[in-house]
């Protein structure tokens, strides 16, 4: 039984990571397309908020169905990194 268990889950993870290179793949093309009408910081702005309205609907769908996770919590220690990750995809559009 663990064994299927194990099975459908590495089955689930490789159709969630095919999905989002999938994804991520149609989005240059579409990307392309809109900076002939709006700026590029806008695109940025508009790829995050709904990066960020996609995380709030997963953190809402694990909350209704108790899903417990098993992630460990940020330490002050990961801070620096964080803090640079934002700061680089900020600029990175700008750039």
């Amino acid at each position: 039984m663990v064994y299927i268990n194990m099975k459908i889950t590495k089955i689930k993870s490789i159709s969630l990571a095919i999905l989002a290179a999938v994804l991520y793949g149609i989005s240059t093309p579409f990307s392309k397309l809109l900076l002939e009408r709006l700026e590029p910081t806008l695109i940025a702005s508009l790829l995050y908020f709904g990066a960020g309205i996609g995380m709030l609907l997963i953190i809402a769908v694990n909350h209704v169905t108790a899903k417990s996770t098993t992630e460990k919590k940020l330490t002050k220690k990961d801070i620096p990194y964080v803090a640079g990750m934002i700061v680089l995809d900020i600029i990175a559009p700008v750039s």
